[in-house]
C-alpha cells in the first residue's frame, strides 16, 4: 500500500523538468561533477537530454519525490547526452573531456533485459519505501514489456542502493575494478545485478 499522498507511475510531465534535474543532481553529484564541472552547464546538458518517458516516477503533494531510469524501445531518461551535446555546451576542450569520461561508464541494453538508468529519491523523502515502490513499479513495466530481467550497475562508494537492490532481490552477477579516472569519482569498482521479473 502506497504512502498517503504519494502516486507512482510511469513518465515525468514536461512541467516538473526542473525539479528531475535538481533530484538528479542531488543523487548522483559526484560523478556528474566531475564528468561535467561546470555546474550550470551541467544543468543545461541534463535539461536538453532528459527524456521524461523513460522514467518511473514518484509524486507527493509537493512535486517530485523521486525517480528511476530505464531504457526502453532505445530511448534511456540519460540517453540524450551525447558528445555533440556535449561539445555544444562546453566547448571542445571540456566536451571531448566530458565525452571520455561519460564513455568509461556507459553501458548498453541486452536483449530481454530491461537495463535501469539510475534511481534517485528525495533527502527529505528518504526511509518511505520510496525506493523499493519505484523498483516495484519498474519491475511490473518489464513485465508488461516482456522483458526476462532486470539489469542495473552499483558503485562500491553506494552501499545503501547495494542493500536496497539486495532486499528487493537483485543478485550481483559481476564486479568489475575501474580505473583512475572513476577512482577521482569516488568509487573504485562497479558491481552489475540483475533482478529475474
Amino acid at each position: 500500500m502506497l504512502p498517503h499522498g504519494i502516486s507512482l507511475g510511469i513518465g515525468i510531465e514536461e512541467k516538473h523538468r526542473e525539479e528531475a534535474i535538481d533530484l538528479y543532481e542531488m543523487a548522483f553529484d559526484s560523478k556528474l561533477s566531475h564528468i561535467i564541472r561546470d555546474q550550470q552547464a551541467r544543468r543545461a546538458v541534463l535539461s536538453e537530454a532528459f527524456n521524461l518517458s523513460s522514467a518511473v516516477s514518484a509524486f507527493g503533494p509537493d512535486g517530485l519525490y523521486g525517480l528511476c531510469g530505464f531504457h526502453d524501445s532505445g530511448r534511456s531518461l540519460t540517453g540524450g547526452i551525447t558528445a555533440s551535446l556535449l561539445l555544444k555546451h562546453l566547448g571542445w576542450r571540456e566536451g571531448l573531456r566530458a565525452s571520455l569520461i561519460g564513455g568509461l561508464l556507459k553501458r548498453h541494453p541486452v536483449k530481454n533485459e530491461l537495463l535501469m538508468d539510475g534511481i534517485a529519491v528525495s533527502d527529505r523523502q528518504r526511509g518511505r519505501g520510496i525506493g523499493t515502490m519505484m523498483l516495484d513499479t519498474l519491475r511490473h513495466y518489464a513485465r508488461e514489456k516482456a522483458y526476462e530481467k532486470i539489469r542495473l550497475d552499483v558503485v562500491s562508494s553506494n552501499p545503501g542502493a547495494r542493500k536496497l537492490y539486495e532486499r528487493f532481490g537483485f543478485v550481483a552477477t559481476t564486479t568489475r575494478r575501474t580505473g583512475l579516472l572513476t577512482a577521482k569519482m569516488g568509487f573504485d569498482e562497479v558491481t552489475t545485478m540483475h533482478l529475474a521479473v
